[in-house]
């Protein structure tokens, strides 16, 4: 399940996001399951975890800079799959 959640985060994770941001855009993600994955993440080097509180807490979540671009091919290259795999149900 790891793994699943790990790409549906960093799907999710088009520019800088705070934790309720990302649960609203991924359905069905229970907080403790996304806060596992977004600390697994960032010790991978996957994201960068930034702590802006001043009196409120606030963190936000972006991918890492060096990580972006070869996350957004592997990204491109699986909704081209989807929608490959979709003309194909489609014709049969």
């Amino acid at each position: 399940m790891y793994r699943v959640m790990t790409g549906l985060v960093m799907v999710g994770l088009d520019g800088p996001a705070r934790l309720s941001q990302m649960r609203r855009s991924i359905r069905g993600i229970s907080k403790k399951v996304l806060v596992e994955n977004l600390r697994q993440m960032e010790i991978a080097g996957l994201i960068i975890r930034s702590d802006l509180s001043t009196n409120v807490k606030h963190v936000e979540y972006a991918l890492s800079e060096d990580l972006k671009p070869a996350i957004h091919r592997v990204v491109d290259a699986i909704v081209e799959l989807k929608s490959v795999q979709q003309q194909l149900y489609a014709t049969e």
